[in-house]
Formats: structure tokens, C-alpha cells, sequence
């Protein structure tokens, strides 16, 4: 759950935000690698381009997702318009 107040708090914009670890732990106990991928809106407003950024190294969950929560950052920091969230992501941290 997104929202839950279990989830250790870990920046994302510059604040804390709870962030569940539980890809990172299934990554770490099935010997997967995490791979953040993002589908990009394109001008026509019909198709994406898909971008596949680095594997997130191998860490403590909280790393993991820390790095997954800069990851997503800066994709939607280079296009703000890219990033559509349904929920306060911030209403507990």
C-alpha cells in the first residue's frame, strides 16, 4: 500500500515520503534485477516511447528505493507533464 505509515520514509522531491520496499525485498529474495522502465507520452498524444533507465544495484530495500524514487524524480523533472499521480502522495510523511 502506498499510503501505509509502515513504509520507511525515503525523499522524493525533497521530502519525505512513504515508499514502500516490497519490489525491492522480492527483487533481493528472488535474485532479480530492478530495472526502473517508463512509457513517455509522446506530441501525438497516442504513443509512447518506452525508456529503460539503469538497474537499480543490488542494497538494502530502502536504498533500492530510494534510488527507484530519484530515478522517477528526474525523468519527471526533465518533462513535468509526464507524471500523473492519483493519490496525496504526501499526506502522512
Amino acid at each position: 500500500d502506498v499510503g501505509s505509515r509502515k513504509a520507511p520514509l525515503l525523499q522524493f522531491f525533497d521530502r519525505p515520503a512513504h515508499t514502500p520496499v516490497s519490489a525491492a525485498e522480492w527483487a533481493l529474495k528472488y535474485d532479480a534485477v530492478m530495472i526502473p522502465i517508463f512509457g513517455l507520452r509522446q506530441p501525438d498524444g497516442l504513443s509512447f516511447r518506452i525508456h529503460v533507465a539503469d538497474p537499480i544495484p543490488p542494497g538494502t530495500p530502502e536504498a533500492m528505493m530510494q534510488r527507484y524514487n530519484d530515478t522517477v524524480e528526474q525523468i519527471v523533472r526533465q518533462d513535468p507533464d509526464q507524471w500523473f499521480w492519483i493519490h496525496k502522495r504526501w499526506k502522512r510523511a
